[in-house]
């Protein structure tokens, strides 16, 4: 019997069989891997869609309101009608995310613990259900915004019966709420974040989640609890820290943090995150395949390597295939340290691959 790939006589099947299942497996991984890729571009790019639809649109919602006190059910309705194509964007994220992404990179964890210290290239650092998490939080954070606009817009409006004051409160009180709920999730994700070692990602929950205290202190009352002053040139130094060491990643959102900064301590709706930086990596993302996958040597974070030169998570280069270091000195995996001199196939196909 010969391999298919290099032409060697096999003498032990079962060792073979071990290598070229580990060479499939690898293969779907990436597989997998280019998938949630893709979906993240795509998601990306719907959300970026319906935020620029619901800026669009806002002058034709002003025109539509009107200040009648019969009004107040056609005026809730309008509004409802503005966000349900942004909901099942939402709700489409959350089902891909519970029962595809999580599922999917758990069992990458693990076997990545798995062939912990093996030189086959299983082991990867995967980042999918934080990006997810970070999508959940940029629509929450569109539909907040917009919410906003739209309280401070029925308050302009001159009502008798007060109904369209009491509604533009409602609202106000809804972003309130939400937004302080949305602060404390992304707090979570930025603690993965730093088990991960995913500095861009940390600087992009950090913005958003910054974004979120600006919009609570517009509305907030005096007897309100929100972020204070220092909690948030605390969260804003990390972030520049790490713009400063990674320029070319989470460098690009340098002016955000300044421009959010000026925001909270003004009290003034935040302008945009997720800019030009953003649809690029995104874009990457969405037209990989499979083939195309690699993983970087700093985190083992995977990503496509014909889109990027470098890591989009942390800067660091592609990994480097494993090489033997002197003639023969071949790493070997805590598998093969226990196998018997007869079974030394996984040894000999390494070093072949090592030494072509």
């Amino acid at each position: 019997m010969t391999c298919p790939h290099c032409g060697a006589e096999i003498h032990d099947v079962p060792a073979y069989a071990m290598v070229s299942g580990i060479q499939s497996l690898q293969d779907r991984i990436q597989k997998l891997v280019a998938k949630v890729g893709a979906e993240i571009g795509n998601f990306g790019k719907r959300i970026s869609y319906h935020e620029m639809t619901l800026r669009n649109t806002f002058p034709d919602l002003k025109m539509g309101l009107r200040s009648s006190p019969l009004a107040d059910k056609a005026n809730r309705q309008l509004i409802s009608q503005r966000y349900l194509e942004l909901r099942e964007v939402q709700d489409q994220i959350t089902e891909l995310r519970e029962q595809f992404v999580t599922p999917v990179e758990e069992n990458i964890e693990r076997l990545s613990e798995m062939f912990k210290g093996s030189t086959e290239p299983i082991p990867c650092n995967v980042q999918f259900k934080t990006r997810f998490e970070l999508l959940f939080g940029r629509v929450r954070h569109i539909f907040l915004k917009d919410v906003l606009e739209v309280s401070r817009l029925l308050g302009t409006l001159k009502d008798p019966s007060y109904q369209t004051e009491i509604f533009s409160r409602t609202l106000a009180r809804t972003v309130f709420t939400h937004g302080q709920q949305n602060i404390k999730n992304i707090q979570q994700s930025i603690i993965a974040c730093t088990s991960k070692k995913l500095p861009c990602l940390e600087v992009e929950l950090r913005l958003l989640q910054l974004s979120f205290q600006c919009l609570v202190k517009c509305v907030a009352t005096p007897d309100d609890v929100t972020c204070s002053s220092p909690d948030m040139e605390k969260s804003v130094g990390r972030i520049l820290n790490l713009c400063e060491k990674y320029p070319r990643t989470a460098g690009l959102y340098k002016r955000q943090a300044e421009s959010l900064r000026y925001s909270f301590l003004a009290k003034s709706i935040p302008g945009h995150v997720f800019m030009e930086q953003t649809r690029i990596m995104e874009k990457g993302w969405r037209e990989c395949k499979a083939e195309d996958m690699t993983r970087c040597s700093g985190g083992s974070h995977p990503y496509p390597g014909t889109a990027f030169e470098i890591c989009p998570e942390c800067e660091s280069r592609e990994a480097a295939p494993e090489v033997a270091g002197a003639e023969g000195d071949v790493n070997t995996s805590p598998y093969e340290q226990h196998l018997a001199p007869q079974e030394d196939f996984l040894r000999w196909m390494r070093s072949r691959r090592a030494h072509a």
